[in-house]
């Protein structure tokens, strides 16, 4: 297998890195030990050596075994189909608001996994899109009449602003790229278009408690997140950030207010507070 061992930042493009963290405690690919870099410029978090993303992820292209395994792993999670649905109804309250009222209608499922998100929003009498890597998941979604693109996200040919939500759930961290996945998360979306994203951050409680043995660190996972970074990387795509819970994981809602910035930002500023007096005192919640 390939490895990619230069580093460059996906956020800011910068090549220069420190190391975060090397240990032998955390399974990887081939010989190489698990390394983790943070740009100097932005702090973005990634693992290097990686293996080249073709030739890792070869099986779940070609619909193998360990494929359909993991979509019966999927789909065997309790009350997975009543979370979704929980998470469209969340997402479709932050769209009725953005957009006086109105219900969304078309939503897209950005690495849809099993395709649970895509069946809740069925359920909700909204149109379901989604892409993902795996073969078999997108045979299941297929065969359940659904417009279900096979391959990663930024190779497919997807029509620009045709959708009202966009969801990233459990996603973001499997990126080689997660900064250029918001912005097409961007392109996808129509105007006050609202993008719901989970994804694992740097110092939760687990990662605080447990260090290198946390269990999110290793084999699957190329990108980590500070949440101030990660806050960085949607204002710079385009996003206003409406909701911001971090538990085990960082869950955003964020409405679509134009393009990605010409220039990236490194200063996250919530919206709220700028206009507050420099006499003031200033208490941001984030």
């Amino acid at each position: 297998m390939r490895f990619q061992r230069k580093f460059r930042c996906d956020f800011c493009a910068s090549t220069e890195s420190k190391p975060y963290l090397k240990t032998t405690k955390v399974s990887w690919y081939g010989k190489d030990r698990f390394e983790l870099h943070s740009c100097v410029n932005c702090n973005l978090v990634m693992a290097f050596p990686r293996p080249d993303r073709d030739a890792l992820y070869k099986d779940f292209f070609e619909g193998a075994d360990s494929a359909q395994r993991t979509i019966t792993r999927k789909l065997s999670r309790p009350n997975v189909l009543a979370v979704h649905e929980k998470a469209v109804e969340r997402a479709e309250g932050f769209f009725k608001e953005a957009n006086d009222g109105r219900r969304p209608k078309v939503i897209f499922d950005m690495g849809f996994g099993a395709g649970t998100l895509m069946e809740a929003a069925r359920l909700k009498e909204m149109e379901a899109e989604g892409n993902e890597i795996n073969l078999a998941g997108v045979h299941r979604m297929q065969d359940l009449g659904f417009n279900a693109h096979h391959g990663f996200t930024r190779d497919l040919s997807l029509e620009p602003e045709r959708f009202d939500m966009v969801f990233n759930f459990d996603y973001l961290e499997h990126s080689y790229e997660p900064f250029q996945d918001l912005k097409t998360c961007n392109a996808l979306l129509k105007g006050n278009g609202i993008l719901y994203l989970k994804t694992l951050y740097l110092d939760c409680p687990d990662h605080l408690l447990k260090g290198p043995n946390y269990q999110l660190l290793g084999q699957g996972h190329f990108s980590y997140f500070w949440p101030r970074t990660l806050l960085c990387m949607f204002q710079s795509a385009g996003f206003e950030i409406l909701e911001l819970r971090m538990t085990g994981l960082i869950y955003i809602i964020a409405k679509k207010v134009g393009p990605p910035l010409p220039k990236i930002s490194l200063n996250f500023l919530d919206h709220r507070y700028a206009m507050v007096e420099e006499k003031t005192p200033l208490e941001v919640h984030h």
